[in-house]
Order: C-alpha cells, then sequence, then structure tokens
C-alpha cells in the first residue's frame, strides 16, 4: 500500500460515525492544511482521528465531529472559523481556526456530523493506538512463540474479525476503513498455524527490528514469526495470497 500524499482529500470520508481502528491524539494537536503548513483546527488530548500515511513523518488525518448547525454552510460545505468541535457525548474536542472544507454525514439533535481531512506529524498520535505498534511491542516482548490467549487483549483493543481458514490455518483480520470506503481491504491479517501465530500480511510498515518484513501478496507485507519452515509459508501462501489480492 503506497504512502498517501498531501494533495489527496477524498469527499467520502468516514461514513460512520465511529471509525473502525481509530487512533487517538497523543495531547493537544495543531491539524495543519498541508505537512508544515497552516493550523486549521485545534484537538483535544486522546480525541479519536484516522490516520494514513504521507510524506516526511506527516499522516494524512482525518476527523469526524459534531458542530452546531449554524456553523455549518450546507451550500458552500464549509466549517467557519472558531466554531467549536464536539463528540457524540457533547464534549468538545477542538476547535476550528480558519474556514475548513467538510463533509456532512448526518444531522442530529441541532448539530451536524461532519468529516474533514488535515496533517498531523507522527508523533502527535499516540504510537500505541496504532495497530502496527502495538503487535511489534507484543511480538518482540515475547520469550516463546506466540499462541491466540496471548492476544486476548490485543484483540480487545482493535477490531478484528475471525477470517479465512483451511486445515489447522486460522486468521484474524483487522479492515482498513480509510476514507470510508465501500470495501475496504485488510490493514492487519493474523496468521495462526493451530494456535501458534505464524505469520502477518499487513498494508503499513510494522515498528520492530526483530522481525523483517517481505515481499507479501499484491501491495503488501509479509512477516514470518518464529522460524516458519518453508513447508508452512507454502501452505500460507497458497491459502492466503489469492484471497487478498482479489
Amino acid at each position: 500500500m503506497k504512502a498517501l500524499t498531501y494533495p489527496l482529500i477524498c469527499a467520502l470520508f468516514l461514513l460512520q460515525a465511529t471509525p473502525s481502528g481509530a487512533e487517538t491524539t497523543s495531547g493537544g494537536v495543531n491539524l495543519r492544511n498541508e505537512p508544515g503548513g497552516k493550523v486549521i483546527v485545534k484537538i483535544k488530548k486522546k480525541t479519536s482521528v484516522e490516520c494514513a500515511p504521507a510524506s516526511g513523518g506527516w499522516q494524512l488525518t482525518g476527523l469526524v465531529s459534531l458542530i452546531d448547525k449554524g456553523d455549518y454552510n450546507p451550500f458552500t460545505g464549509v466549517i467557519r472559523a472558531k466554531s467549536p468541535l464536539y463528540d457524540e457525548a457533547g464534549v468538545k474536542i477542538g476547535e476550528v481556526l480558519s474556514d475548513i472544507r467538510a463533509w456532512l454525514i448526518e444531522e442530529k439533535s441541532g448539530r451536524a456530523m461532519m468529516s474533514f481531512t488535515g496533517f498531523l506529524k507522527e508523533r502527535e498520535i499516540r504510537r500505541d493506538s496504532r495497530v502496527e505498534y502495538a503487535l511489534s511491542r507484543l511480538t518482540e516482548g515475547a520469550r516463546r512463540g506466540l499462541t491466540q490467549e496471548d492476544f486476548k487483549r490485543h484483540f480487545e483493543d482493535f477490531p478484528y474479525e475471525a477470517w479465512a481458514g483451511r486445515g489447522s490455518l486460522r486468521s484474524w483480520m483487522m479492515k482498513d476503513h480509510w476514507m470510508g470506503r465501500a470495501a475496504p481491504g485488510p490493514r492487519m491479517i493474523l496468521i495462526f498455524d493451530g494456535e501458534r501465530l505464524s505469520a502477518a500480511i499487513h498494508s503499513r510498515p510494522l515498528d520492530t527490528r526483530k522481525f523483517r518484513p517481505g515481499e507479501g501478496p499484491r501491495g503488501y507485507h509479509m512477516t514470518w514469526f518464529e522460524g516458519m519452515p518453508e513447508t508452512a509459508k507454502s501452505r500460507i501462501r497458497e491459502l492466503y495470497y489469492p484471497l487478498v489480492e482479489k
């Protein structure tokens, strides 16, 4: 999966109210109109956002929030400067600093649910809210091969769902819902042979030096764990590569 460049701003961002697998901000942060550009929105600490890698250590970042209907022009699609932003509980999570273009998701109880995009530095996103970082820490800290039981907390923290299997092979997939795509592909697939973690297919790099990813299905990385024999790798490739590349 190629990194997104900053001219790419899509009007189909996040049709769902709560982004699946959303990251969170590390502190009070400033959303910018482009990497290193003008600050357009102030966002509070631990706010849920949706991120995708851009270039130079920046993250293309989307936010879904509620605003007062009077702060949004439905004809121009613009939220005016100084408009407060709220979460679904009505708690203020930020403020718009300059007029920005946004996309209406729905109207409810005197407020409008909107989505818009900008850019944050990678350090402004909590690392432990990224599935790639969380998986890397889990695998690097293990003194032995990991089993499905070791992933109980990981599966609670991130929205995986049971996926394809055959024989002793089982898998769990977390989808990449970036920009509300109608048919999201995988962001992370964990593959188990019996109870043991065997491999991961992932669209974004892991944060680990212990395990080095290789070339996976078209557009994806493939990371093998715990010295997998070639016969086992062949079984996994045969089953999962065609499914991912569909």
